[in-house]
């Protein structure tokens, strides 16, 4: 299977968890707004076929992985712990997978020359 599709899918898979948590959060705009923008990154993903997006996505998937980790179950309420690790692996997921798919998209240029 393509890398791309695998990157959309987790993308998805990570804006519809946002979404869906945002209500149970102390925030929920925020939770909402991040949901909407990885959604809206991953159609850009599945719609182009330029790096930009995939390095948009993995970015956005970084950051928040760096935030659940350092940041989130360091403070006064945290999630609880499978929260935590739900949205830590999907992150993680997300962020792999968009090196891969630069990784990938590299490789195959490398051997076109």
């Amino acid at each position: 299977m393509d890398t791309r599709k695998i990157l959309v899918a987790l993308g998805v898979a990570l804006a519809v968890a946002e979404i869906a948590h945002a209500p149970f959060d102390d925030t929920i705009i925020p939770g909402l707004v991040y949901g909407v923008v990885v959604a809206g990154v991953s159609y850009w993903v599945w719609r182009s076929a330029g790096r930009a997006s995939v390095v948009v996505l993995g970015l956005l998937a970084l950051v928040e992985f760096l935030l659940v980790v350092f940041v989130y179950r360091t403070t006064s309420q945290p999630p609880h712990t499978w929260v935590l690790w739900m949205f830590g692996l999907l992150t993680a997921a997300v962020t792999i997978a968009s090196a891969l798919c630069l990784l990938q998209r590299d490789a195959r240029e490398t051997a076109q020359v």
